[in-house]
């Protein structure tokens, strides 16, 4: 089924490409006969310098299209802050569950991974087979695990069912959740036992359920994206004082939580404890991307030449990284008297949880004091961006995307000018993290504006972490904007002063004073970030105290600094064959393909060979 999906995929795509070719060369031919152009001139003149971008794009669209349908696999190498089972491994109780260098998720050896997702203190890993595994903190549902709050070694996330009510229309038709109510046959577990399909533990048969292709996690929340374009949810969005809110569930999701506790909490009050259909998008999704507590996703408008990607946003946006008009104060302004926010668990004070007489009883979650409608139909109903310059009436197309913690970087075609990209940004800019230019005036963009200084460099991904952001041109040029202070940026050799940032785009060498090999694609995590090259290699920096950066720190620095202010080499293997070499085996290589970087912690997705 993938390899038809891939071949249709790329007849399709090359069917555009080459009427797009067609309508230029007569365009070429027109101005070769009205004499615009000469066919004596020289060929930076005849030809326009968007045909290698746009080539350039061509070829990563194939690139796109191999990943998404014929992508490899491998096994997974986690590094960082362990304490809370985000490494995958085995937890060892008053022991060490960190580590500072990659060391394989053995739970997942041979599990067929193809990419990997790390969130705030959890990771997620995508298998071939469309499964998806998670591990780590899961008391807000961000693991989609129901039955533990911390889970340390990979289990599979259940129940990714459509909901008949979406408010798309064309994606590929697959059983929805009224589907199996309706069905007059109870439906049955892998075991053929009848399922009682409000239980969220106990998933109808794989038959119901879509095949995921790929995730993104934030601090809490979590994404899955169906090879259909359909795009699923769990756990929670945290705002400024740590309330936790989720997407409403779609109404035909029979789905109730096990635990009384929970029943109270009426959407969007709380947190998502298994996957749940972001119904409300309104077109096929051919991207995601997770912030602190919000999302972003690529959304295909229209068919063949007439094309059009737009990014919608949702999740809390209190710092503009939205990129559209919402409640900005999402607190009432008139509060009602102080009083403790009801909760959905009776416990009383001195009790555990489940002692007292009352705490199986559910009861309904309010939130006196804020605007909770609006929140729910303004922050977490996706919606598409604002661009400031759409007075313009610029046509564009969108390209990729990428959510820091609290700001948004989007990447677009113009089609009005012959197809130059652009980079846009939104939200928070307290470090300049923007690279609009403009940091002094330290005010939130609530609106996409144009990285001025990216004009002409043709930038192919964007990505970001809490409070930085790195641009990648087609050429392997990378640069980096925002804080500093932990060697964030890359771009010097020594300690960067406390509050160092820049608010534009600077370049960042792999290595210093030589032009960059060709990068495959560019990763950040809240304070670090990670670079993998096409052959291979990998290169972090950036905030190295919880060991997220994989590089071996000496115990004997007295000094403790663990940062790296520029870009250095992982050596993906060190650890590993160290243990191997004791044990008298020969050593490993790696070949990497996919990186990821959370809160405090890395993952890296590649083949061992022996």
């Amino acid at each position: 089924d993938r390899q038809r999906l891939y071949y249709t995929s790329l007849r399709e795509l090359n069917k555009r490409f080459a009427q797009w070719a067609s309508a230029e060369e007569q365009k070429i031919c027109a101005a070769l006969e009205d004499g615009t152009i000469s066919s004596s001139s020289s060929s930076s003149t005849t030809i326009p310098k968007t045909y290698i971008p746009d080539f350039d794009l061509y070829l990563q669209a194939v690139a796109a299209l191999k990943r998404k349908y014929q992508p490899p696999t491998g096994d997974v190498l986690t590094f960082g802050t362990g304490d809370f089972g985000q490494l995958g491994h085995k937890y060892v109780e008053d022991g060490e569950n960190n580590s500072n260098m990659p060391r394989c998720v053995m739970t997942l050896r041979n599990a067929g991974v193809i990419s990997v997702a790390c969130g705030g203190m959890f990771s997620l890993g995508v298998c071939s087979s469309g499964k998806v595994m998670s591990w780590g903190c899961n008391d807000e549902g961000s693991v989609g695990i129901t039955d533990f709050e911390t889970v340390y070694t990979p289990d599979e996330v259940r129940g990714f069912i459509p909901s008949k009510l979406e408010v798309a229309r064309g994606l590929e038709s697959v059983p929805t959740w009224s589907d199996v109510t309706a069905n007059p046959n109870p439906p049955k577990d892998e075991n053929g036992d009848d399922v009682n399909i409000s239980d969220p533990r106990i998933p109808p048969s794989r038959e119901y359920e879509e095949r995921i292709t790929s995730a993104a996690a934030g601090a809490c929340q979590s994404l899955c994206l169906s090879s259909t374009g359909r795009v699923y949810f769990f756990g929670s969005y945290k705002d400024k004082d740590g309330k936790s809110w989720k997407d409403a569930p779609p109404a035909d999701d029979p789905r109730v939580h096990p635990n009384p506790k929970f029943v109270g909490e009426i959407s969007p009050i709380g947190s998502q404890h298994w996957p749940s259909h972001v119904w409300q998008i309104d077109g096929e999704v051919t991207m995601i991307d997770c912030g602190s507590s919000f999302n972003a996703a690529v959304v295909k408008k229209g068919e063949g030449n007439g094309n059009e990607n737009v990014c919608y946003t949702w999740g809390i946006g209190e710092c503009g990284e939205l990129a559209r008009p919402v409640c900005r104060a999402i607190k009432k302004k008139e509060l009602p008297p102080p009083v403790q926010e009801e909760k959905a668990d009776d416990t009383k004070e001195g009790e555990e949880e489940g002692e007292g007489e009352d705490s199986t009883e559910p009861k309904i979650v309010t939130r006196p004091g804020y605007e909770v409608e609006k929140i729910r139909d303004e922050h977490l109903v996706p919606k598409p961006v604002v661009w400031a310059d759409a007075n313009l009436s610029i046509k564009r197309t969108v390209e990729s995307v990428g959510c820091g913690g609290w700001h948004l970087l989007v990447i677009s075609k113009n089609l009005s000018n012959g197809g130059m990209c652009s980079v846009h940004s939104a939200g928070l800019n307290n470090y300049g993290q923007l690279g609009l230019g403009d940091y002094g005036q330290n005010v939130p963009r609530h609106e996409l504006t144009e990285i001025k200084a990216l004009q002409g460099k043709n930038i192919i991904q964007v990505s970001a972490g809490l409070h930085h952001s790195l641009a990648l041109e087609s050429n392997g040029g990378l640069y980096a904007f925002g804080r500093a202070d932990s060697g964030q940026l890359g771009y010097s050799t020594k300690q960067p002063e406390p509050g160092d940032l820049s608010e534009v785009p600077v370049p960042v060498h792999l290595v210093e004073n030589k032009p960059n090999p060709p990068i495959s694609k560019i990763a950040s995590g809240d304070h670090v970030n990670f670079v993998l090259t096409t052959s291979g290699d990998v290169y972090s920096w950036g905030y190295g105290d919880n060991g997220a950066l994989g590089h071996e720190i000496d115990e004997g620095d007295m000094q403790g600094i663990c940062d790296e202010f520029c870009p250095r080499k992982l050596e993906v293997l060190k650890k590993i064959n160290a243990a191997r070499k004791k044990r008298g085996k020969t050593e490993m290589t790696a070949i990497v393909h996919d990186i990821s970087s959370g809160g405090q912690h890395s993952a890296i997705m590649c083949s061992l060979l022996e």
